[in-house]
């Protein structure tokens, strides 16, 4: 396939004699080249070789200020989102939309009292749990802690349609709802 120096090299897929649905796209100014699904941009690399794929599954949700009271234990719920691409997360829980990895990041933030035993914070999915605790049973930690924070990442194997969410597990805490302490972020990575 050639074409000016300016111009773009094309492949092109349809089912109807219409507009493209799907293209191989060479972008001679800029050196780019780009991949479409459903007449959309789905993948491009770069010059530099940077891959971009604008509709891959990504979020990031927080509780936008509003701190949550926990008994026992607690799913987290989400007030707002920094970014959904694909709008796979709700209110409480992300819901996988293809079968892969997925990477998830959970942080939390909350008070400590020397005594409370086992707490921290999980991410529960439907095929498997992971938690990341630690115990204050009195005598392990020196004092009562005002601002305990909690973060742990896990790679997740996940079909379509799994759901996973936060699960934040101490009784009679609130769970600081500052976007900067507490959320919950995934993306799926292959």
């Amino acid at each position: 396939i050639l074409s000016g120096n300016t111009s773009n090299g094309k492949i092109s897929f349809n089912d109807d004699g219409g507009n493209s649905r799907g293209a191989v796209i060479y972008e001679h100014n800029g050196d780019n080249l780009r991949f479409q699904t459903a007449a959309t941009d789905a993948m491009k690399i770069d010059s530099a070789g940077h891959v971009t794929m604008p509709l891959q599954s990504t979020f990031s949700a927080h509780r936008n200020g509003t701190d949550l009271s926990t008994s026992g234990g607690t799913d987290v719920t989400w007030t707002a989102e920094r970014w959904d691409k694909n709008a796979d997360m709700g209110g409480t829980s992300f819901t996988a939309p293809v079968t892969g990895t997925y990477l998830l990041i959970a942080q939390a933030k909350y008070a400590v009292t020397n005594g409370d035993g086992v707490h921290g914070i999980e991410i529960h999915a439907s095929n498997q749990n992971w938690y990341s605790a630690i115990n204050s049973m009195a005598g392990n930690t020196d004092a009562d802690i005002a601002h305990y924070s909690r973060q742990f990442s896990i790679l997740a194997d996940m079909d379509a349609s799994d759901t996973a969410k936060m699960h934040i597990n101490i009784s009679g805490r609130d769970l600081n709802g500052n976007v900067s302490y507490t959320w919950f972020s995934g993306a799926l990575i292959c």
